[in-house]
Order: C-alpha cells, then structure tokens, then sequence
C-alpha cells in the first residue's frame, strides 16, 4: 500500500507491504464460516511537522482492509463474503502479473498523527483531505512483510506495560487492541 500526500514542500509517499490472507472455516448459524486477516505495518509518511500514519484499520463499521484490497485490485465494488473469497483465488491465480488499484476515498483505511510522537496518549484522528492525502494505492507483490515500526514509534512493543491511565479514550480511535492498529509484527 502506497499512501501520497500533496504538501507545500512536493509530494510525499510512504510505503508498507501487507499480507492479506481469507479462508474458509465453518459456517455456523447465519455466518458464511469466512475469515480474513491482514498482517504487516501501518503506512508511516514523514510530513514537514509530524508523522502520518495509515494505519491497518477502517476508520467505520465497513468491510475490513482485507475485504477492500482484494476489491480493489479486481476492480469489484461489492464487498460480500462470497465475493472475497472468489477474488482471493483470482488474485492467486494471477500473481504472476501486476495489479494496481487506488482504493476510492471511501475505503481509505483510518489516519493517526502524535501531537508528541514520544506520548501515545496524544494519538489524534487526521481528516486526509485537510491534510493533502491525495491517493491510496495497492497492488500485489512478492515483497516480505514490513517490519520495523518500533524504529518510528519505540514505545509501541511496550504498550500494554505502559501507565497511560484510564483517561486513555482517543476520539475514533478503537484502543482494544492499539498495538495492532500499527503492527501485526510485535510480539503481545
């Protein structure tokens, strides 16, 4: 995933490689039995003062990452189970090839910046547009996962021995599970 923003300065990107994987389980009740992950790290752009970070969750209760990158590389606007599963076996079958998609404004996972990139709790929601986001791209490579987001943000791996106290509620920002928000790769 490729993220570019328009700034005073030009234009800057940031990259990461993700790994997104969907199988079959069992069905059970009205559950379809279809499961899906995302592994790998947030999108980390430096920008003139402050970092941006897009990161591996949707910012609503719409399909997950895992369902619009398959999508959007098959040029498909549904998002059903079903339709997730047959374009994964597409995009296994053609991984040979090169896809590219820009993802449409409204699959654009959420955006994180640090009033204090040493202080976890000063994590504010970024509106793209205000900032200059301009395009969110995918396409498929043999590329290993990125790692390496500890560097960026070296309390991260330490989390969940931190005391940042109850008052800890970031606006829009799920923190059930914060670490995961930037990295699949750290250890819990």
């Amino acid at each position: 995933m490729t993220v570019e923003v328009k700034t005073p300065q030009g234009l800057k990107s940031g990259s990461s490689v993700l790994q997104v994987e969907v199988w079959r389980g069992i069905p059970i009740g009205d559950s379809s039995g279809l499961n899906s992950s995302v592994s790998g790290e947030a999108v980390a752009i430096e920008l003139k003062d402050t970092l941006l970070f897009v990161l591996l969750q949707m910012p609503n209760a719409g399909p997950p990452l895992q369902a619009v990158v398959p999508h959007a590389l098959l040029g498909r606007r549904s998002h059903n189970p079903d339709g997730v599963m047959s374009d994964t076996a597409v995009l296994r079958s053609n991984f040979d090839g090169k896809m590219k998609a820009d993802l449409p404004r409204t699959d654009w996972p959420m955006m994180v910046r640090f009033r204090n990139i040493n202080d976890p709790t000063t994590v504010e929601l970024v509106d793209p547009a205000a900032i200059g986001v301009s395009r969110v791209a995918v396409e498929t490579t043999s590329d290993a996962v990125t790692t390496g987001i500890e560097k960026k943000l070296p309390w991260l791996p330490k989390i969940y021995q931190m005391d940042i106290g109850p008052e800890f509620r970031p606006t829009g920002i799920p923190v059930g599970d914060f670490k995961r928000l930037f990295s699949t790769q750290l250890d819990n």
